[in-house]
């Protein structure tokens, strides 16, 4: 066997504690002692046992509430054990902290103190506990850890942090979002310290309770806000629109609508409230309005006419205008700041004058097409000599029609061609014609009636008494009468329609019948190529003048009678005796003269035809008709031809009148119709 290593002497002596100091306070004490384990009493201690609960070699000295902490081998072979004993660390807070400062400010000192405290007994102390010697600095964080060295079964190390509260005010800077130039200012603060109030240019504050001891503040601030500005292409009269934001007091009203003299035009503004102190206004508007133009025909007074039709945004309250070349100017309101305008311009001709439109004014009644021309004039135009020139020299025989329409203009009418047009117009139309010819007296027969009458008549009487009458009575009576009428023999003129001609033309002066017919036959002739031998109208004349007389018959007629009486009495008495005779011849004569109207016939001459019935008897009378004969009339028969029948005259236009003439066929067939 190999002997046992003996282990050398240990040091310090195992019969002797050395003492060891530490901490800067001289009753912290550490008491290093070596032991023999080879000793036959020799057994482990407990942690934390007393020194005074172990014996100890007599020269130890006596640490009675020094405790156990560290017990280890100091040699290869184990003999020698080293203990070491501690007592609890006193009055450690006036040496045993480290000063630091927040964020450099001299002015806001952080201590760091560890303790080394026994385990058993270790209890945190509350967030915000003043420091032992500093009670500005209150305890933010506190770390219990175990002692990694020869302490560690009995002892843990501490670590209470106390900083001053609250810390500097740290101010960065930075640009935000909106881009304003933003002052961030970070503090450490007590614990639930509230975040700044809300303000108009406080753009943020909160307190992060990063632990229980304290909390980071951090705010934020601007010295004003930046306009931002948005832009925009609109399609329409707004053209390039701005939108405006910005953070304003909620008490800010929004912007006026308006229209500003720099054209500049506030569509929209509102504020919206983002917070109990702030809030957003925007505002959008055009800078830039546009005139919208587009070139167009467009109705004007003379018709379709090249024009500009601009649309823009004008102010409210503008005027519309009114010009030689303006046709419209309508301002329509938007609200109470602003209107849309709509204007249309005549494109001017060439020599900068309205341009001329050319049409033709077509009368479908009478069949005549009048080509014009239209034109606008300046209304002072027509007070002088300009105007004839501006119409390309008009004559006389060019009418001239103005129609004013505004103060500024005044619509020109003219007919280059009206005059030609007029003189030479004629149109022919079949027309029927009602006609009613004269009647024709053939011949005339006087009718007498003869009459006669013959009458006897005879009395007698006688008587006897104291006398004696008697008488004799007789009568005869003769008579004779004529009476007479008229009978015609006529021969009924045409009384209906026939074929005839409606003859339209125009003449500026009156036109007796004649011109007219002339005038028809010319016009006509000279619209069928100039040959007479188509010219309907060339036996055209004037309906014949027929000379009216009042014819009358008279018939002479009468009576006439004869009467003869006889009478004879006589009478016989005693006073004596008479007698009577008598004889009576009487006559009466009666004419009569009856006057028969002849009707309004024509006729040649002729002889009045008698004729009689009946006779006279004995008592002869005068009958007879005067005149005996008719004269011829002038015409005596009505001739035939084509005769203009009717003129109507109206008033026309351009100091044109219109005549309307009637011309009937009258030929032998209508003559020869109808005997009465």
């Amino acid at each position: 066997m190999q002997p046992i290593k003996t282990t050398n002497a240990m040091n310090p002596a195992p019969a002797k504690g050395i003492e060891s100091f530490p901490t800067p306070v001289i009753d912290d004490v550490v008491i290093s002692e070596i032991v023999n384990s080879w000793k036959g009493d020799y057994q482990p201690l407990e942690y934390g046992v007393l020194w005074k609960d172990v014996s100890h070699a007599p020269n130890q000295g006596s640490f009675p509430e020094h405790k156990l902490v560290f017990q280890e081998p100091t040699s290869e072979d184990g003999q020698w054990v080293k203990r070491i004993w501690v007592n609890d660390r006193v009055n450690q807070d006036s040496y045993n902290y480290a000063i630091k400062y927040s964020a450099g400010s001299q002015e806001h000192p952080i201590y760091i103190r560890t303790y080394i405290v026994p385990r058993e007994t270790y209890a945190p102390l509350l967030d915000g506990t003043p420091d032992p010697l500093f009670p500005g600095a209150l305890l933010v964080d506190e770390e219990a850890v175990r002692n990694e060295g020869e302490l560690d079964s009995k002892y843990i190390t501490v670590t209470r942090v106390y900083e001053t509260l609250p810390g500097p005010e740290v101010p960065t800077k930075r640009y935000n979002e909106r881009g304003d130039l933003e002052t961030v200012i970070v503090q450490t603060v007590p614990p639930f310290t509230p975040p700044d109030p809300d303000g108009l240019l406080v753009t943020g504050s909160q307190v992060v309770q990063e632990e229980m001891g304290k909390g980071v503040k951090t705010t934020s601030t601007v010295q004003d806000h930046s306009l931002l500005l948005s832009k925009e292409k609109k399609d329409g009269l707004l053209g390039e629109t701005i939108t405006t934001d910005d953070i304003v007091d909620p008490s800010t009203p929004p912007d006026e609508l308006n229209y500003s003299a720099t054209g500049e035009i506030v569509l929209a503004s509102e504020v919206k409230q983002i917070s109990k102190t702030k809030a957003v206004k925007r505002t959008i508007s055009s800078v830039t309005p546009k005139q919208l133009g587009a070139t167009s025909l467009y109705p004007s007074p003379i018709g379709e006419v090249s024009a500009v039709i601009t649309n823009s945004i004008v102010p409210a309250g503008t005027l519309p205008e009114n010009g030689l070349f303006i046709l419209k100017d309508t301002i329509t309101p938007i609200d109470q700041y602003k209107s849309e305008r709509e204007t249309v311009t005549v494109v001017p001709a060439e020599g900068g004058v309205w341009p001329k439109v050319y049409g033709v004014d077509l009368d479908e009644q009478n069949g005549v097409s009048l080509p014009y021309i239209e034109t606008i004039l300046p209304t002072s135009s027509i007070f002088n000599s300009s105007t004839k020139e501006f119409v390309d020299n008009i004559e006389d025989y060019i009418y001239q029609i103005y129609t004013p329409i505004d103060e500024y203009k005044i619509k020109l009418r003219y007919y280059p061609e009206t005059y030609f047009i007029l003189k030479e117009y004629i149109r022919v139309s079949g027309q029927e014609v009602q006609i009613k010819l004269p009647d024709e007296l053939l011949d005339i027969t006087a009718y007498f009636g003869l009459d006669n009458g013959l009458g006897e008549g005879s009395s007698e009487g006688s008587g006897a008494g104291d006398s004696y009458n008697y008488s004799v009575s007789g009568s005869k009576t003769s008579s004779s009468s004529a009476t007479g009428d008229i009978y015609f023999k006529i021969k009924k003129g045409y009384d209906g329609p026939i074929n005839g001609y409606k003859v339209e033309l125009f003449e500026k002066y009156p036109l007796d019948r004649n011109s007219i017919i002339k005038k028809i036959k010319n016009l006509y002739e000279t619209q069928i190529s100039g040959s007479p031998l188509n010219n309907i109208f060339k036996d055209l004349q004037p309906y014949p003048n027929i000379k009216r007389v009042t014819e009358n018959l008279v018939i002479i007629g009468g009576s006439k009678s004869k009467s003869i009486s006889t009478s004879e009495s006589a009478s016989v008495s005693l006073n004596g005796s008479s007698n009577a005779l008598s004889d009576n011849t009487s006559y009466n004569v009666s004419v009569s003269a009856n006057s028969v109207l002849i009707p309004e016939t024509l006729h040649g001459q002729i002889e009045v035809t008698t004729k009689t019935i009946g006779s006279l008897g004995q008592i002869n009378l005068t009958y007879a008709v005067s005149p005996p004969a008719l004269q011829a009339t002038e015409p005596p028969e009505f001739p035939p031809g084509l005769y203009l029948m009717s003129v109507d005259t109206a008033p026309y236009r351009f100091g044109f009148h219109k005549y309307t003439c009637i011309i009937a066929d009258i030929r032998n067939n209508y003559l020869n119709q109808g005997l009465l």
